[in-house]
């Protein structure tokens, strides 16, 4: 989905990048070993934001709430 980049902070393994999509969603995703992006940058759906490493872990929230991202992924036909 579309965002800004919140943050960018250190990691075990690389860097945690926080994107805000708005109306309370918020995505995390970490460890990234390499970012492609900036603190306030707006990216767009299928950007490349980062590389990952083996292990990633991606999480969503709403209004500060987890929500389970494999419902994202399941809309875009791709859990299998």
């Amino acid at each position: 989905a579309p965002g800004v980049v919140r943050s960018i902070a250190p990691e075990k393994g690389g860097w945690k990048l926080a994107l805000d999509h708005g109306e309370g969603w918020y995505s995390l995703y970490y460890p990234c070993p390499q970012v492609y992006v900036k603190t306030g940058e707006r990216v767009n759906p299928g950007q490349e934001i980062a590389r990952t490493g083996r292990e990633f872990f991606w999480e969503v929230t709403n209004g500060g709430s987890p929500v389970d991202p494999r419902l994202f992924i399941e809309e875009q036909g791709l859990w299998r």
